[in-house]
């Protein structure tokens, strides 16, 4: 990836949400999402969601999982992201071993001084959530865009109706937002400081 950068380089953008897309790489979704459709419709609203922050100059922050590499020495395998969905130099990467993002000390910090966070990506029943709930605890506020994230089915629950529960949890600790509606919003508040 090159250069990483400091989370000082984003601090003039702080006044507006930042776009946070967790897990979005081949690894993760490879096997993982039997119904291929409402993956593919998640990851386009994903997509959606990237290129309004782009064309606005919101900041974008991509949270992926990694596992705990078994030696120091030993080398890092990082997977590729997934196609068009891809983090440019001047957007925010963090890696974390737990599924909530606050398990990255340097996304905690981020989010910290953040004035907003939208939250979108793979695993609504684990990472989204618990990242919510995390967010939560500490006072931040978060949007979750539900339809640009899918849940996996757990204990014979579908995985539809597991991110039908999701959503219904995650309006307790944060705002639940469609991609367009939060899109719709965002151009309001930008016409508005134009």
């Amino acid at each position: 990836m090159g250069a990483v950068s400091s989370i000082l380089d984003f601090k003039e953008r702080w006044d507006t949400p930042t776009l946070v897309l967790v897990d979005l790489h081949d690894s993760a979704s490879a096997s993982a999402f039997p119904h291929r459709k409402e993956l593919a419709d998640a990851l386009e609203k994903c997509r959606m969601a990237l290129r309004y922050a782009r064309q606005h100059s919101l900041p974008v922050a991509f949270v992926r999982q990694m596992s705990p590499a078994p030696s120091f020495l030993a080398p890092r395998a990082y997977p590729s992201w997934m196609q068009d969905i891809t983090p440019r130099r001047t957007e925010m990467v963090f890696e974390r071993s737990l599924p909530s993002c606050y398990a990255s000390n340097e996304f905690a910090q981020m989010a910290r001084v953040s004035r907003g966070l939208v939250l979108a990506g793979l695993f609504g029943e684990t990472s989204c959530l618990a990242t919510l709930i995390d967010g939560y605890s500490r006072s931040h506020i978060f949007t979750y865009l539900t339809d640009s994230s899918v849940s996996l089915g757990h204990s014979g629950i579908p995985s539809g109706e597991m991110h039908r529960s999701v959503a219904g949890i995650a309006s307790v600790y944060s705002d639940v937002s469609q991609t367009h509606a939060w899109i719709d919003r965002m151009s309001k508040r930008i016409g508005a400081v134009n």
